[in-house]
């Protein structure tokens, strides 16, 4: 290998797709010493996000706080890289370059058509004393008149970052492609060449040699290949390669990447394969496959009625789904009485969830939102826009459960898509609701609910979740998802087959402490009240 062609593993960014980020701080140091130990050049340990982009329930590497990092990961020989997508975080997010900070490269990602938007970023991040890159996504999609306008724009720039990658986002280039653009991008001035391959068709590794023999100067991997879908270039191999020591990142896939292996999916899948023959994103294949009765053949037809440009993320025509909102709602409650009309704040508590819903309907159109009530006396309750349907009494007792009231209400109503709510959640917001239906409609979920993910120490029965001799800290602890009343969004099939809201692949929504209040007793109310008076 040319010594002067440097290494970047970006197991905790690129891998951290696959885990929701979930790394703790442990896992991440042994990773970094790990790389450095066995000769790597950079680690990239994550995203960064503006604050608009942030969820509260987000893991930290997926919304990396530069100072906070350097005080947790210790200053050493590596170099720390953080990514951030182009339009999804600014300059302002970068805090000056000192000693003290342990990042040293800071890598945009983005499409030829936003390129001077990025050149514009790493020109700002630049001046703050960081090493910068631009990762030029959808590589595979470029013509040569593409790339003539790439050198073209480069060059008549005033700033320009430290490297320029290829970015084989949907692993379509092979090694015969290679030469030529890495000619291209060499005749970009004073610039350093990157290349970052994916496994589609399990060509990652003969690219990035290819790539190596051009004389680019850095080159991506991450440990075990673990990467979004089919995964990456493993770094092992590369090094293993090179003649590079294995021994440390043996020990670390051993000792910490086992479980991850048997708990997450990435590598090799025919899914894939298709994907990365009709150099389309890896999403056509996750998201149809997640439908049970599409097929192979249907991701290849999926595919190959899109035209290029429109392969680099899935759509999907939802124009015809009807989707159909129920609100079971009963006046007589014991426990509180008459808490679905009683007042919170300066409105009825049913409005609250009626108004989030027609938001919701401002994005899709198809949805019908009804109130599935006994007395008709609740009709003067409604808000424009919310329909009534009156259901038999027998349905008010305490007794009843959910798959009665809805048996009873599908009878009714007939739709493709359900989402099942209470009046009884009053700050669930109209983006969870609205990404929720999406994960079902277009990513090819069969079901979607809400969940609090808590990091916490918890007992079943006489059994702890955690080692009682070795106290973990609760950010290093596995989290569990806990499901909240707040929403259900499911095919009118996985009702019909289990006769559940959750389906068998269903997506767990995270919302945060205050959308997953739930109004139920006295001391509910209050707390509710307490925050709409807060503001």
């Amino acid at each position: 290998m040319n010594k002067k062609t440097l290494i970047l593993d970006c197991t905790i960014r690129d891998g951290g797709i696959v885990n929701d980020f979930n790394f703790t701080i442990d896992f991440v140091k042994k990773c970094v010493e790990t790389l450095e130990k066995s000769g790597c050049d950079y680690c990239e340990v994550g995203y960064i996000h503006d604050k608009e982009f942030v969820m509260s329930y987000d893991n930290f590497w997926k919304n990396i706080d530069i100072t906070e990092l350097s005080r947790i990961i210790p200053k050493s020989k590596i170099k720390l890289s953080v990514m951030g997508d182009v339009g999804k975080f600014s300059s302002n997010l970068i805090p000056e370059k000192t000693s003290s900070v342990v990042v040293d490269l800071i890598r945009v990602a983005g499409p030829k058509e936003k390129l001077k938007e990025m050149i514009d970023l790493t020109g700002e991040i630049s001046l703050k004393g960081y090493e910068t890159s631009i990762n030029l996504m959808f590589s595979s999609h470029y013509t040569d008149v593409d790339w003539q306008e790439v050198i073209n724009i480069f060059n008549q720039s005033k700033f320009k970052p430290t490297f320029v990658y290829i970015a084989d986002s949907f692993g379509n280039l092979k090694p015969n492609d290679i030469p030529k653009i890495v000619k291209y991008l060499k005749n970009i001035d004073n610039v350093k060449v990157g290349f970052h391959g994916h496994n589609h068709l399990q060509l990652a590794f003969a690219n990035t040699l290819t790539a190596i023999e051009k004389n680019v100067d850095i080159v991506d991997s991450t440990i075990w290949g673990m990467g979004k879908g089919p995964g990456n270039l493993p770094t092992e191999l590369l090094l293993g390669y090179y003649d590079y020591n294995l021994k440390y990142v043996n020990l670390f896939i051993e000792n910490e990447m086992k479980d991850l292996r048997k708990k997450y999916e990435w590598g090799y899948l025919h899914k894939y394969l298709i994907c990365g023959l009709h150099n389309a994103s890896s999403r056509y294949g996750e998201f149809i496959m997640r439908d049970k009765s599409s097929s192979l053949n249907d991701v290849v037809k999926d595919i190959t009625e899109k035209r290029l440009v429109d392969r680099k993320s899935y759509k999907k025509d939802i124009s015809n789904v009807k989707i159909t909102a129920i609100i079971p709602i009963k006046l007589k409650n014991e426990r509180l009485v008459d808490k679905n009309i009683k007042l919170l704040g300066n409105k009825p508590l049913c409005h609250y969830i009626f108004e989030t819903l027609l938001e919701v309907k401002k994005q899709y159109k198809n949805l019908e939102i009804f109130v599935y009530c006994s007395d008709e006396k609740f009709k003067k309750f409604l808000l424009p826009g919310i329909r009534f349907l009156q259901r038999e009494k027998n349905l008010d007792q305490n007794s009843t459960n959910y798959t009665d009231i809805f048996s009873s209400f599908i009878k009714e109503v007939d739709s493709d898509l359900y989402l099942y709510t209470h009046a009884t959640s009053p700050f669930i917001k109209p983006e969870s609701i609205s990404n929720a239906i999406k994960k079902v409609l277009v990513e090819g979920y069969d079901s979607s609910f809400s969940v609090l993910k808590k990091s916490v120490f918890y007992w079943l029965n006489e059994t702890s979740n955690y080692n009682l001799k070795k106290i973990p800290r609760t950010q290093d602890m596995e989290p569990i998802f806990v499901e909240t009343s707040g929403f259900y969004v499911y095919r009118k099939e996985v009702f019909e087959k289990t006769h559940s809201r959750i389906g068998e692949t269903p997506f767990l929504y995270c919302i945060d402490d205050v959308e997953g209040i739930d109004i139920d007793e006295k001391g509910d109310f209050e707390i509710a009240q307490h925050i709409i008076e807060k503001g």
